[in-house]
């Protein structure tokens, strides 16, 4: 997959088909740097705050982000508490997760960049991806993963979770904390 390529969106129906959408980023030739993706996946988002969330919606501003301009950086984000509450809607904790996110990655700038390719393996401070290639792999393998383990299935059947084409901010949310943090 390029930048430029476009997927046809339409064929994203169920959450096993987002998965298998994202699984492509492995191949994604970009040197975009995460935080700027995220960056510019928050002004996205944003500005679709009143559209009703759907696969084929979420996998068009995951691909555009790739090219779009990022939203300013706010100083304020550095200073967040952990407040993913009850109280907020889908919508308010998706905004609030990439902004912790972007947070987080900004406070490890310079470990990044001096780090060799076998101490970012490892990981540190719960961030174990660092390219968009990696955070999205890793945020497909770790919802699979977690529905797996969670309904008690065979590895060989598919949780009908995945077959399902109800989606919401909250399963794109669970797919950024995994992209984060699954390694």
């Amino acid at each position: 997959m390029t930048e430029n390529q476009k997927p046809d969106f339409a064929n994203l129906k169920t959450f096993d088909d987002f998965l298998n959408f994202t699984d492509g980023f492995w191949e994604l030739d970009t040197e975009r740097d995460l935080v700027i993706y995220l960056r510019a996946l928050l002004g996205l988002i944003r500005e679709s705050a009143m559209a009703n969330p759907t696969f084929p919606l979420i996998g068009r501003l995951l691909i555009e982000a790739l090219t779009a301009d990022p939203v300013r950086f706010e100083d304020e984000w550095l200073s967040y508490e952990f407040a993913n509450d009850e109280k907020s809607s889908p919508f308010e904790r998706i905004s609030y997760t990439i902004e912790r996110q972007i947070a987080d990655l900004v406070r490890l700038e310079d470990r990044i960049r001096n780090s060799s390719p076998a101490e970012l393996y490892g990981g540190f401070d719960s961030w174990y991806n660092f390219s968009i290639q990696d955070f999205m792999r890793h945020g497909a393998a770790g919802i699979r993963d977690h529905l797996k383990k969670s309904s008690n299935v065979w590895w060989s059947e598919t949780p009908r979770f995945l077959t399902s084409d109800e989606c919401d901010w909250d399963d794109l949310n669970a797919f950024m904390e995994l992209g984060q943090l699954y390694e």
